[in-house]
């Protein structure tokens, strides 16, 4: 038997915490594997990642539905041009959504 102390046991549950999003569902695909399937869809419709800042990416950022969301912006003001890509994240398969 182990022995943990209450600091231990905090740190533990507050590592979970941040793991699980606030639908409870725990995100089976990690942040670095999220992003390169969405740099690899970002590619295959055509933008130069090069244009864009580092995207940001958030699971379940709108609908609790096991997906990701990866957000591309460019790095100077250009109406239109940003896109977001949905990782889901029980398949892997990535959607691009061009901005308008």
């Amino acid at each position: 038997m182990v022995n943990a102390t209450p600091l231990a046991v905090g740190l533990a549950l507050v590592l979970a915490l941040v793991a699980t999003s606030a639908s409870g569902h725990t995100p089976r695909l990690t942040r670095a594997e999220v992003l390169m399937i969405a740099r690899r869809a970002g590619q295959k419709a055509g933008f130069n990642l090069n244009e864009f800042r580092d995207p940001r990416v958030e699971f379940e950022f709108t609908k609790k539905n096991y997906t990701w969301t990866v957000f591309f912006e460019w790095k100077t003001v250009h109406f239109g041009g940003d896109f977001l890509v949905w990782v889901d994240d029980r398949t892997g398969k990535a959607q691009v959504m061009p901005g308008e």
